[in-house]
């Protein structure tokens, strides 16, 4: 383990202790890292002594080494020397990774590096990489370094790994990336930086990397993109830069990602979006602006006939266009909770017939209109929660039959009608909590025979009918 050493100013900073390195005779592993020479030598069949190990054994090993969970604080150079046919070598603590062309599934395990698991800060603190540590791995395909604590890369540290197919470089401390750390992984398919300290990324960055699938930036501290940046990713399914400082984007930074259907960008500072800067990107699946500063959205913005989900929650929007959503035909979970709306056009979700999850509360909502759910017949999930709703029209709900679950808690309703839940039949949850309800009508639960849980705390009742739940 490293030991803390003061500084000028009185702050304890780490100092790292050297590894101890093996003696293994004439072994081509002598000399190695210890810890190293452990994990090769009980990779190698019918070999209990790193002495024994050959050269040919090492050309042999051509599946994963893992080196995660073993208290390593530094590496030498030579440490993985003769690897000729290592396919992956873990570092770090995350789930192997395996990136094929079959994107629509195996996306997700990739996709969803968003949050660390639990480290136990004493399991691993790799701090620093030699410069010629990987040289030698022509082979490599997976390369996993996640969850330790680098603080830098050398320009040429992945020199020759032409085979790399997945990069994961998550959770370190790595402030900033030499323009050219990435030259010559050409067929990169997966790379994670995310959960680190970088500010800023030179323009160049990503030159070269066509074959790149998936790039995984969030949660570091980048203020802003250069407009060509992502230039010459034709193949790019997945793009996370959520949790960073951007304030804006320029109309035509995302021009040459025809292929994209992951865009994440939440949780960063965006006020204003140029009405055209996704355009082009008619594959875009699933898009992610929540939690920004959006005070408003042009009206022709999402021309993306292949949007599936849309999460604007958590912004600043007091208003939306009518036609806002015109054209997003497969649109099935949309998310406008959490902003500063005060009412909705009452067109303004029609056409969106695949519409299955629709979260609209905590906003300043007043009233409804009566036909504003019209067509939404594959609506499953309807959240109004938190609004200030006073009155329901009694033929709100009619046509959602498949809705399961109805969120209407902390609103200003005093009555209910009596049908206002005819239809439901497929209900099986309901929250009418904190509202101002006085009376309920003894037939208005009739026909929810597959309701589970209904809240109706914090209201004004003061009696039920002894069959209001017959």
């Amino acid at each position: 383990m490293a030991t803390p050493t003061a500084t000028a100013t009185g702050t304890a900073t780490p100092t790292v202790v050297p590894e101890t390195t093996a003696s293994c005779g004439s072994s081509p592993l002598n000399g190695r890292t210890q810890k190293v020479v452990d994990v090769i030598t009980a990779t190698v069949p019918n070999v209990t002594r790193c002495r024994d190990v050959t050269t040919a054994h090492l050309a042999a090993i051509n599946g994963t080494l893992h080196l995660s969970d073993k208290s390593l604080t530094s590496l030498r150079s030579g440490d993985f020397a003769g690897l000729s046919n290592l396919q992956q070598l873990n570092l770090g603590f995350r789930e192997n990774l395996e990136l094929t062309d079959d994107a629509s599934i195996r996306a997700y395990v990739f996709w969803t590096i968003s949050e660390p698991r639990h480290v136990d800060p004493e399991d691993n603190e790799l701090t620093s990489l030699p410069a010629d540590i990987f040289d030698g791995l022509i082979n490599l395909r997976h390369l996993h370094l996640d969850g330790n604590r680098i603080a830098s890369l050398d320009a040429d540290i992945f020199d020759g790994l032409t085979n790399l197919q997945s990069l994961n470089l998550h959770g370190n401390n790595i402030a900033s990336l030499h323009e050219d750390v990435f030259d010559g992984l050409s067929n990169l398919r997966g790379l994670a930086v995310s959960r680190n300290r970088i500010t800023s990324l030179d323009a160049d960055i990503f030159d070269g990397l066509t074959n790149l699938k998936y790039a995984h930036l969030g949660s570091n501290g980048i203020t802003s993109l250069d407009e060509d940046i992502f230039d010459g990713l034709s193949k790019l399914y997945g793009l996370a830069m959520y949790g960073n400082s951007i304030s804006s984007l320029h109309e035509d930074i995302f021009d040459e990602l025809t292929d994209l259907r992951y865009l994440r960008l939440e949780g960063n500072q965006l006020t204003s979006l140029h009405k055209d800067i996704f355009d082009g990107l008619p594959r875009l699946w699933r898009l992610f602006l929540n939690d920004n500063q959006l005070a408003s959205l042009p009206a022709d913005l999402l021309d993306t006939p292949n949007m599936a989900g849309l999460h604007l929650h958590g912004n600043r929007l007091a208003s939306l266009d009518e036609d806002i959503f015109d054209g997003l035909t497969n649109l099935r979970d949309l998310r406008l909770q959490g902003n500063q709306l005060s009412s909705l056009d009452a067109d303004i979700f029609d056409g969106l017939s695949k519409l299955e999850n629709l979260s609209m509360g905590g906003n300043g909502i007043t009233s409804l209109d009566e036909d504003i759910f019209d067509g939404l017949t594959d609506l499953r999930y309807l959240d109004l929660g938190g609004s200030q709703i006073a009155s329901l029209p009694a033929n709100l709900f009619d046509g959602l039959s498949k809705l399961e679950e109805l969120r209407f808690h902390f609103n200003r309703v005093t009555s209910l009608d009596e049908d206002i839940f005819d239809g439901l039949t497929n209900l099986e949850y309901l929250r009418l909590d904190n509202n101002r309800v006085v009376a309920l009508d003894e037939d208005i639960f009739d026909g929810l025979s597959n309701l589970r849980y209904l809240d109706l705390s914090a209201n004004q009742l003061t009696s039920l009918d002894e069959d209001i739940f017959e």
